[in-house]
C-alpha cells in the first residue's frame, strides 16, 4: 500500500490528466489496491469510495450508479492478472462528461 501512494504522490493523485487517462491510471491504482487486499466482502464498497475520492480530487466526478457491480466484480477479479482494460472502461463510462 505505500508503494500505491507513493505513485500516487509522485503522479500527483491524477489530477489534470485527461478523462480516459485518467480513468486507465487509477484502474491500475485500484487492481493494485484490489491484488493487495482481495476481499470482496466490504472491499468494494471502500475501493468506490476511494475511487469517487480520487476521481474528485482529479476534477472527473463519478456517478458511482452507473457502474454494472457484477461487471465491477469481473474488472476487480481480472486486474489482479494486471489486465485493468475492463476496470478502466467502467470508470470512464462513470465518469461525468462536461
Amino acid at each position: 500500500m505505500a508503494d500505491i501512494h507513493r505513485r500516487l504522490v509522485r503522479a500527483r493523485f491524477l489530477e489534470r490528466l485527461p478523462r480516459e487517462e485518467f480513468a486507465r491510471q487509477v484502474a491500475v491504482i485500484l487492481g493494485d489496491v484490489n491484488y493487495v487486499h482481495p476481499f470482496r466482502e466490504g472491499n468494494e464498497r471502500a475501493q468506490m469510495q476511494y475511487l469517487k475520492l480520487l476521481a474528485e480530487r482529479a476534477g472527473h466526478p463519478i456517478d458511482l450508479t452507473r457502474v454494472d457491480p457484477p461487471r465491477w466484480i469481473e474488472a476487480s477479479r481480472i486486474s489482479r492478472a494486471a489486465d485493468y482494460d475492463l476496470m478502466a472502461r467502467l470508470i470512464a463510462e462513470a465518469i461525468a462528461k462536461r
